[in-house]
């Protein structure tokens, strides 16, 4: 199944959607007109051979075409029946993700009161402690186990065409601390991002001087960091299979400061 994290994949699907819409409104009349043309040119075969007997040549040339005919109608229904699939499963997840959103507004409602700051952002200066961004992926897969890709199977990734399943999607921890910096040289304010014990990045600058105000007054706070990106599978309906690809790998937190 599909899951929708973020406004952005929101985005994409609805453009997915409309996409394969719009593909199987335009090939919807296709499976029919070949399975008709196939048909008729099996009448021709039939009318052929009746009315005056036709060389073994002609003959297989006119059974040649309707099968073509026959084996298009065949694939253009497959292929239809893939996309209406896949319809179904992102609508789903549609509906899914914007339910979801609907009651994370009500209950952000009911916090919001006690809410001081709430931000998210990309941990800075991932691709610089690839080390520790590697022990931290390591410990994830410890918690969450090697059912990569959302635990679908090439099949069943093929069956639904789904789009971009990522490898590493749903790791996340709440293991998640916030540690200024004051003797780093580039930035006073520079303030770690520490994962399961792991210093794997910053608080990007734009943010690391208001958060820092947040800590420096013991400001209670929660967290949580996702990994985003890496390598994903995919369906190709050109080459008609499954295929693999990544992206770099980033890690995305939210932070939220609250009253004491």
């Amino acid at each position: 199944m599909i899951k929708i994290s973020n406004d952005q994949e929101l985005l994409e699907a609805k453009r997915a959607l409309s996409s394969l819409s719009e593909e199987v409104d335009n090939s919807k009349n296709r499976p029919t007109i070949y399975a008709v043309l196939a048909l008729i040119t099996f009448f021709i075969v039939l009318a052929s051979v009746s009315v005056s007997p036709v060389g073994p040549g002609t003959f297989i040339i006119i059974w040649a075409v309707c099968s073509i005919f026959i084996l298009l109608a065949i694939s253009s229904y497959s292929k239809k029946s893939k996309k209406s699939k896949a319809i179904t499963i992102i609508s789903d997840a549609i509906d899914v993700y914007q339910k979801e959103q609907a009651d994370l507004k009500k209950k952000n409602a009911e916090k919001k009161a006690n809410i001081l700051f709430k931000d998210s952002f990309k941990v800075a200066g991932v691709a610089y402690r690839k080390d520790k961004l590697n022990l931290l992926i390591k410990s994830l897969v410890d918690d969450f186990g090697t059912d990569y890709y959302g635990g679908l199977s090439n099949k069943e990734i093929e069956e639904y065409g789904y789009d971009k399943v990522w490898k590493y999607e749903g790791y996340f921890t709440l293991d998640v601390n916030l540690a200024p910096e004051p003797d780093n040289e580039h930035d006073h304010n520079a303030v770690k991002v520490i994962a399961n014990g792991y210093h794997v990045g910053y608080v990007p600058a734009t943010q690391a001087r208001k958060i820092k105000v947040f800590l420096d007054n013991g400001t209670p706070y929660h967290g949580m960091i996702s990994v985003v990106g890496g390598p994903f599978k995919y369906f190709d309906y050109l080459e008609d299979k499954v295929r693999t690809d990544k992206t770099n790998i980033s890690l995305l937190a939210d932070i939220t400061f609250t009253r004491k």
